[in-house]
């Protein structure tokens, strides 16, 4: 298994755990604005994929290239405009992130496995 296939499982499965804390917490927006151990869980996953995009970019530059559709930079920059720039997340960024930018990313993810290392995620 090569660097980039490690990287890119890495951010499927934190795309994976946003799922999995959407559906422990509850899918609510008010839930999540009320809740902080629900807000740390997701913080930190999208914390993680925004480190492991950082190191897909820098170490697998031709697969980046090869799916445009991943807006590895975009992902890059994600604690930047989660914190517009500060220490404080903007909760309400937040959410619009776990459950509109994360669904699509695991989805270009997933398909970049399939297609580039012939494998099939059960998750």
């Amino acid at each position: 298994m090569d660097r980039g296939e490690i990287l890119i499982k890495e951010i499927i499965y934190y795309c994976q755990m946003i799922e999995e804390s959407l559906k422990y917490f509850g899918k609510d927006e008010k839930d999540f604005m009320d809740d902080e151990y629900f807000q740390f869980a997701c913080a930190y996953c999208v914390l993680q994929i925004e480190e492991y995009a950082d190191s897909f970019v820098k170490n697998s530059p031709e697969l980046r290239e090869e799916y445009p559709e991943i807006e590895w930079i975009g992902i890059t920059c994600m604690r930047n405009i989660i914190t517009d720039g500060g220490s404080k997340m903007d909760m309400g960024v937040l959410w619009k992130t776990i459950t509109g930018e994360v669904p699509a990313l695991k989805a270009a993810c997933k398909k970049a496995v399939r297609e580039q290392y012939d494998v099939n995620l059960s998750w």
